[in-house]
């Protein structure tokens, strides 16, 4: 085997693992992504105000900033969107046909 026929093994392989919705405890697949959509519709809906209306800026030093966007942003996008996923998921589950 090359080396391209490595990698697209692995590459499949990487795959595989990566959309497996057992690791996330989800439903089936269809229902995974079902709900990311879902997930997806309502916080750009959620999301438009603010875009809108703005966000105050305050002032801060550098050091602060990398923290506070990281706590935000890192915490906020990633913890509430695994959740919402999962509340979405245990919801879809029961629509007939998914």
């Amino acid at each position: 085997m090359n080396a391209s026929g490595v990698h697209g093994a692995a590459l499949s392989r990487l795959r595989q693992r990566s959309l497996a919705p057992r690791q996330k405890a989800l439903h089936s697949p269809i229902s995974a992504i079902t709900s990311a959509i879902i997930f997806n519709a309502l916080i750009t809906v959620a999301l438009i105000p603010l875009a809108l209306r703005g966000v105050r800026c305050t002032p801060s030093s550098a050091s602060d900033l990398p923290g506070r966007n990281l706590r935000v942003s890192g915490l906020g996008g990633l913890v509430l969107s695994f959740l919402g996923i999962k509340v979405i998921d245990l919801l879809v589950q029961f629509v007939p046909g998914l």
